[in-house]
């Protein structure tokens, strides 16, 4: 079975949980160099940001057709598990594919926040239709955040209450994304109105701040998330 075979099968949950997985060392880590702001970000005091054009069209097709390759390679067809909150959907934790996708969106993020981020997991979530997703906040791996639209042609805005107070709703064409400081900021999904059998993938990358209290969350805690990102 190969590693990426794994991960359409076991279904990595995003959400707060424990982890008791072998801490990852930061040696080698490569850090960007970025001027860091003086004064606090519109990103860290509203608690999310628009980023569009993370990746272009013929990327995104791409990412799609890998990753839905890879689950008819590795699992002899589109096979989906029900979630109880978000509904019938395939994911697939660290696929090799977006791997790139990590890499180029951590300066971008690390500018518009104005603090040095170490780079944690980033998989993929395929909703069908009826599909949701609860109002939640992550656990500390997410503690810096975006959801990206790989392929899905239904308006389905991410909604979210930021620092705030206010209530956002934000719906992404392929290849923008919202980040979104996910430990303290509630975000969730109504209910995906579209064709029966339409599919809408989602990218998700999580970070971590460098100086902050979840740094020893880097890489996931996980053999394979430092491996990819550091090769």
């Amino acid at each position: 079975m190969c590693a990426t075979s794994l991960l359409y099968i076991v279904y990595h949950k995003h959400l707060t949980r424990s982890h008791n997985l072998t801490r990852i060392p930061l040696l080698g880590l490569k850090i960007h160099n970025i001027h860091i702001k003086n004064t606090m970000s519109s990103f860290a005091k509203k608690g999310w940001h628009y980023i569009p054009n993370i990746i272009t069209k013929e990327e995104a097709i791409q990412i799609k057709y890998q990753n839905l390759m890879g689950a008819v390679r590795d699992l002899g067809g589109l096979k989906t598990h029900y979630d109880p909150e978000r509904g019938n959907v395939m994911c697939c934790y660290a696929p090799p594919s977006s791997t790139f996708v990590m890499k180029r969106i951590q300066p971008i993020l690390e500018e518009a926040l104005g603090e040095e981020l170490i780079p944690t997991y980033w998989f993929t979530t395929t909703y069908h239709n009826k599909g949701w997703m609860n109002c939640h906040t992550d656990r500390p791996s997410c503690e810096v955040s975006v959801t990206m639209n790989i392929s899905g042609d239904a308006e389905w805005p991410i909604k979210l209450k930021d620092l705030t107070g206010k209530r956002r709703e934000v719906v992404t064409p392929a290849g923008d994304g919202v980040a979104y400081l996910g430990t303290i900021v509630p975000h969730w999904r109504s209910p995906l109105r579209t064709h029966e059998n339409d599919r809408f993938m989602q990218l998700f990358l999580h970070f971590v701040r460098k100086n902050g209290q979840y740094a020893d969350y880097a890489y996931d805690r996980n053999q394979k998330c430092f491996d990819l990102l550091t090769r």
